[in-house]
């Protein structure tokens, strides 16, 4: 594999699987060259009381990142999302860390129709080809997820994209924006944080994608950072299994099978794990109300939460090192159940696209790396587009 490929995959696995392992007592360093991603043993990132607003007169909805609830400083973000050692990122007061801007890279990637596919930014860091028009189109709705929903294909074939050209077809005197803010690595923390960020664009939508595969286990240790509760404790033969499984497939691992083996291992933790992932959907959603702007949960299941008919080699191997067992495997799907739940119990309808990939002869998922393929992502469209299509019609 060639160092820029390499780099390029890595953006869509690296911070996540760094991230889980870093909540498991690890903490990883992700390097691009040649592919490879070594793993030094660490422990939790100090906390960084730096000069900002006291904590107790912080707001829920400020006007400085500073004065932010949430608000995380570039020491605290380098600690939980490695961001030093990624050239392709830069600190982000509201969300952390965000995409460099304007990056143009052909991919050569053997699944995708064309044999490659272009990763390009705007100025923004966003994964459009083009940049906001000076004055805001009729139609706006904003994306934020992970690097499922940034998109490992072309830009217009993401989800953000196609739900833009579908909502076109019966708007074709409007003109439409659906701003794709992913990023690999990102979680409900980074998502909130993309709703204040982009606040300017005055969303009338706002789009979540959460993604099975690794959100719950990533908010984890920023929500306990922001609670100041202990972290859970990983035991050697926890730690050596899963460096065993890292070097076999790192994109398995960090698309769910790291997540999973942190659910088996805290058996304790996953009602937490599980409250603290609803509660930060709750307050995107009671942040989405304060800017008048409607939200949409999209569920988006890790790939190892459906049958695979052909199964991917390096994720068989990568399972039977980690010894899972059936029963292992329904604990992702369990957290994320009583999330889907909670928001229901709060009024709150997400898109579960479980029901609907199982349906498709494959997992809509990328072999080389699980990420979503281009039939992927336009399911996702297709059942967004009516939900969203309903919401605009409020306005």
């Amino acid at each position: 594999m060639d160092s820029r490929k390499a780099r390029w995959i890595a953006l869509g696995i690296s911070s996540a699987v760094a991230l889980v392992l870093l909540a498991a007592g690890l903490y990883w360093r992700a390097h691009r060259s040649g592919g490879t991603v070594r793993i030094n043993v660490g422990k939790q990132p100090p906390f960084d009381d730096g000069p900002r607003t006291p904590k107790t007169t912080r707001s829920e909805d400020p006007e400085r990142p500073e004065d932010w609830r949430f608000y995380l400083t570039e020491k605290e973000v380098d600690g939980y999302f490695s961001t030093k050692q990624n050239t392709r990122v830069l600190y982000d007061p509201w969300m952390g860390m965000r995409e460099i801007p304007n990056e143009a890279a052909e991919m050569s990637w053997k699944e995708h129709p064309d044999g490659k596919f272009v990763f390009r930014t705007n100025s923004l860091g966003c994964r459009e080809d083009h940049e906001l028009d000076p004055t805001p189109r009729d139609v706006r709705v904003l994306v934020a997820g992970d690097s499922h929903t940034c998109g490992i294909c072309n830009n217009a074939e993401s989800f953000a994209n196609r739900l833009e050209t579908l909502l076109g077809v019966e708007r074709p005197t409007k003109t439409i924006e659906v701003l794709n803010t992913g990023l690999g690595g990102y979680n409900f923390y980074n998502y909130l944080g993309a709703l204040y960020r982009f606040r300017d664009f005055k969303p009338q939508v706002f789009v979540v994608g959460i993604f099975g595969g690794n959100d719950f286990i990533d908010f984890f240790p920023v929500y306990l950072h922001f609670t100041r509760k202990p972290w859970p404790s990983v035991t050697p033969a926890q730690d050596k299994r899963r460096r065993e499984a890292l070097k076999i497939s790192p994109d398995a691992m960090g698309q769910g099978l790291a997540s999973l083996d942190c659910l088996r291992s805290w058996e304790a933790e996953r009602t937490a794990i599980a409250n603290a992932s609803l509660q930060m959907c709750l307050e995107i959603r009671r942040a989405a109300e304060h800017a008048h702007c409607p939200v949409v949960f999209v569920y988006i299941p890790s790939p190892f939460e459906l049958p695979w008919p052909q199964p991917v080699p390096k994720y068989v191997k990568t399972r039977d090192t980690l010894e899972f067992t059936d029963a292992d495997f329904a604990t992702l799907s369990g957290v994320a159940d009583r999330v889907l739940d909670g928001l229901r119990a709060k009024g709150v309808q997400p898109i579960d696209m479980r029901p609907v990939f199982a349906k498709e002869p494959t997992p809509p998922y990328w072999r080389a790396d699980f990420h979503l393929n281009l039939r992927g992502h336009e399911l996702v469209a297709e059942a967004l587009k009516p939900v969203v299509d309903e919401l605009l019609t409020r306005e």
